[in-house]
């Protein structure tokens, strides 16, 4: 490693071992609720329309939409549950608690015709 001129030897080694004893810092990755749950709707659309295989997840209980997601991703997920178990595999606790809150503040809309 090259040092300045103006720093001693003795000084370059304080601030070598100043940046390699000092704490790493990261910045905390952000959760994109949006983004996550815009996989979300391409299926389970907030638009209302009670003939739908598919259930909107708007307004539903976020305690419910939790139960459902962790069922999704247990060893034994609910029968009938075609591809949830496999979607929900890779999501993390906090994520699927996200998803649960954010559905459950989202409003149904009526289906436009």
């Amino acid at each position: 490693m090259i040092f300045p001129s103006s720093l001693t030897p003795l000084a370059a080694w304080a601030v070598m071992m100043g940046v390699l004893l000092s704490p790493i810092t990261r910045a905390e990755p952000t959760l994109d609720i949006e983004l996550l749950a815009s996989s979300c709707v391409n299926c389970h659309s907030p638009k209302s329309n009670p003939s739908s295989a598919i259930p909107s997840l708007a307004g539903k209980p976020e305690s419910l939409l939790l139960a459902q997601l962790t069922a999704f991703q247990s060893d034994s997920p609910p029968p009938h549950t075609t591809v949830m178990d496999r979607l929900t595999r890779g999501l993390s606790h906090e994520e699927l608690t996200a998803l649960a809150r954010y559905f459950s503040q989202t409003t149904t809309k009526a289906q436009e015709d």
